[in-house]
């Protein structure tokens, strides 16, 4: 299993005590403060202000309450490889990072 200072949960796989997180049945899981979701997005839907992230093989993140501008850069990832990493900073609850297809495959998490 893979475990570093925070938890990882991959699209494929889960590890660690994030699998207690996971709702079998629909396959959904809501990131805690230092998860980091990796993978493409299938479908994003917005519910009461909540972000819903559908990614290819099934997997659902939902995001909870975000804001417009973080709703706006996660539309135009659509397709795309994403990582998402939940923090515990006021007003910088989710660094995003959207790949384009020609980009590295092994990129640091930058900010």
């Amino acid at each position: 299993m893979y475990q570093t200072v925070y938890r990882f949960f991959y699209i494929s796989m889960l590890c660690g005590d994030a699998m207690k997180s996971v709702n079998e049945t629909k396959r959904t899981y809501v990131l805690k403060p230092w998860d980091e979701v990796r993978g493409k997005i299938q479908n994003l839907e917005i519910k009461n202000k909540s972000a819903i992230l559908r990614f290819f093989g099934g997997t659902i993140i939902n995001l909870g309450m975000t804001t417009v501008e973080i709703q706006k850069k996660l539309m135009n990832a659509i397709g795309k490889k994403v990582h998402i990493l939940r923090t515990d900073i006021v007003n910088k609850e989710y660094c995003i990072k959207i790949f384009e297809e020609n980009e590295e495959k092994n990129h640091i998490f930058g900010g």
